[in-house]
C-alpha cells in the first residue's frame, strides 16, 4: 500500500530549540558583559550581527516547520538542515565571538586541544569522516528511528563542522588560521568529498533509506524524487555555500592586496565606480575572515598563532 499523501505538517511549538536560542544568546551576552567590560573591551557592531545571525539560523534549522519536516517526511528537507548547521552556522557563531573572549573563556587545555585538532589534516579529516558517516544510508536510517542517535549525530556534525571551519574563521590564538589563498583552496577541499554520497543519492534508481520510503508523502513528492532532490542540495546546494565564502575570500585578499600595492580603487572593485568586496569574511579582529597581518606573515600558508 502507497505511503498517504500529507499537507504541511501542523504548528509545533519546539521548547527545547526556544531554550537553546535563548541560551546561546544570554551565554552570549553575559560573557562580553562579564568578561569584557571590567576590561574596556566590547564586541564589534558587525561581530555582534553576525553571532545573532547565526544563532537565528540555528534557531530556524531545529524548529518547526524544518524540523518537523527533515525528522518525519522529506530526506531532503533533512539535508537542508544538515547544510544550514555544517556550513551556515558555524562561521557566523565563530566569526561574531571576539578574539578576546576566545582567549579568556577557553580553558588552556581545551584551546591547545583545539589547536591540535583544527590543524588543517587533522580538522580535514575529522570533517569529512563525519560527513561520509552521517549521510551512510544505515546510519540515516538509525538516525531517523531514534531521537538520541539522532541528537548525537547532530551534535557530533556540529562540533566536527566547527573544528574545520577554525582554520578559516578561528582567532588566531586559539586555531591554525590559514592565509587567504590557504583558505580557499582548504574550502576547495571540502567541497569534494560531499558529491561522492551526494552522486548515490542523486542517481540511484531505488530508495537508500527505508525510513523515508516508508514516510508519508509530503505534497505527493514521491520517494525518488525527495531522494534525488537531497544529493542536489548536498552537492549543488552545499558546494555553492562553500565557493561563496572561497569567492568572498579572494575579493577581499584581492583588494587589500591591491590597496597595499598602491593599485587605484577603480582597478581594484573597490572604488570608483568599482563593487564593493564582499563583507564576508571581515578584516576586523575576531570576525569572519582573516585579521591583517604583517606582509612577512602572508608569505606562509599556515599561520602559526
Amino acid at each position: 500500500m502507497d505511503a498517504p499523501v500529507v499537507g504541511l505538517p501542523p504548528f509545533h511549538f519546539h521548547p527545547e530549540s526556544l531554550a537553546f536560542l535563548a541560551g546561546l544568546i544570554l551565554t552570549y551576552l553575559f560573557a562580553l558583559f562579564y568578561v569584557g567590560n571590567p576590561r574596556g573591551l566590547r564586541a564589534g557592531k558587525r561581530q555582534m550581527a553576525l553571532f545573532f545571525s547565526g544563532a537565528a539560523i540555528a534557531y530556524i534549522s531545529v524548529s518547526w516547520p524544518l524540523h518537523d519536516i527533515s525528522d518525519d517526511y522529506l530526506y531532503s528537507a533533512h539535508m537542508i538542515q544538515h547544510i544550514l548547521l555544517m556550513l551556515v552556522v558555524p562561521p557566523l557563531l565563530i566569526g561574531g565571538v571576539p578574539d578576546w573572549l576566545f582567549e579568556r573563556i577557553l580553558p588552556a587545555p581545551v584551546a591547545t586541544l583545539l589547536r591540535k585538532l583544527s590543524h588543517p589534516v587533522t580538522a580535514t579529516l575529522i570533517f569529512n569522516g563525519a560527513v561520509a558517516v552521517s549521510h551512510w544510508p544505515v546510519w540515516i536510517d538509525l538516525m531517523s528511528r531514534s531521537n538520541f542517535v539522532h541528537q548525537i549525530s547532530h551534535l557530533t556534525l556540529i562540533l566536527a563542522s566547527v573544528i574545520m571551519w577554525m582554520p578559516v574563521v578561528g582567532p588566531a590564538t586559539v586555531s591554525r588560521r590559514l592565509s587567504p589563498p590557504g583558505q580557499m583552496l582548504y574550502l576547495f577541499v571540502q567541497s569534494i568529498l560531499p558529491t561522492v554520497p551526494a552522486s548515490f543519492f542523486t542517481f540511484a534508481d531505488r530508495p537508500l533509506v527505508s525510513f523515508y520510503s516508508d514516510a508519508p508523502r509530503l505534497w505527493g513528492i514521491g520517494v525518488l524524487a525527495d531522494q534525488q532532490l537531497a544529493g542536489f542540495v548536498m552537492k549543488v546546494v552545499g558546494g555553492l555555500v562553500i565557493w561563496s565564502y572561497i569567492a568572498a575570500i579572494f575579493f577581499r585578499w584581492y583588494a587589500r592586496e591591491g590597496h597595499e600595492a598602491g593599485i587605484p580603487p577603480r582597478f581594484r572593485g573597490n572604488g570608483g565606480g568599482g563593487v564593493e568586496p564582499p563583507d564576508f569574511p571581515s578584516d576586523d579582529p575576531g570576525l569572519v575572515g582573516e585579521t591583517l597581518e604583517s606582509e612577512e606573515s602572508e608569505k606562509v600558508l599556515v599561520g602559526t598563532g
